[in-house]
């Protein structure tokens, strides 16, 4: 028996949209390989993109993404800076997050935040006591503690933004399971 499945992978060729629920007057999302594309300012359900798991906190998220191309000029990285937002495009959505991640997220921050202080302190200590290893010590902690709390918080990213769309990174494959039940939705998203 042939049933339809709306979260079989496309059969037709490269850049088929799998419909899978309309977010607003004309609007689709649909996944493109393990990006989910999803409409500028779209509001996703009260879902957990990390595990499908009914989402206890909602994030709004102020997405940005350049070609990966700028990166050529990092070698000038003031040069960079004012190319990438210069040519950057920007987006936004909303995302729901379980308590479990909820939580993993806010301790990822925690962690961070912790790492980078005790790495200040550590490169402002070493002026009184006169120990330089405890400066560079201080200059690594500090880094690991922004690259932790940067990459531990993350929940979703873009991996291309178009003048209507995002096309979301993060999003686990347990998320469309959950898509196609409209009590799942917010009431503004209903058609």
């Amino acid at each position: 028996m042939d049933e339809f499945n709306p979260f079989a992978p496309p059969k037709a060729g490269v850049g088929a949209k799998a419909r899978l629920r309309p977010v607003g007057p004309g609007a689709e999302i649909w996944w493109e390989g393990d990006a989910l594309v999803v409409p500028k300012g779209a509001v996703l359900p009260d879902v957990c993109v990390k595990c499908g798991d009914v989402a206890v906190k909602r994030l709004r998220r102020n997405l940005s993404w350049h070609n990966p191309v700028v990166y050529i000029l990092m070698v000038s990285p003031l040069i960079y800076i004012i190319v990438a937002l210069i040519v950057r495009k920007t987006g936004k959505v909303e995302v729901g997050l379980c308590g479990r991640h909820a939580r993993r997220r806010l301790t990822a921050i925690l962690i961070g935040w912790t790492l980078a202080l005790a790495g200040i302190a550590g490169m402002v200590l070493t002026i009184p006591i006169d120990m330089p290893e405890l400066g560079g010590g201080g200059a690594i902690l500090f880094f690991i503690g922004l690259l932790c709390g940067a990459f531990g918080a993350r929940t979703v990213y873009p991996e291309r933004i178009d003048t209507t769309h995002i096309w979301l990174k993060g999003v686990q494959s347990a998320f469309p399971a959950s898509v196609g039940d409209p009590l799942a939705w917010p009431a503004e998203a209903e058609l």
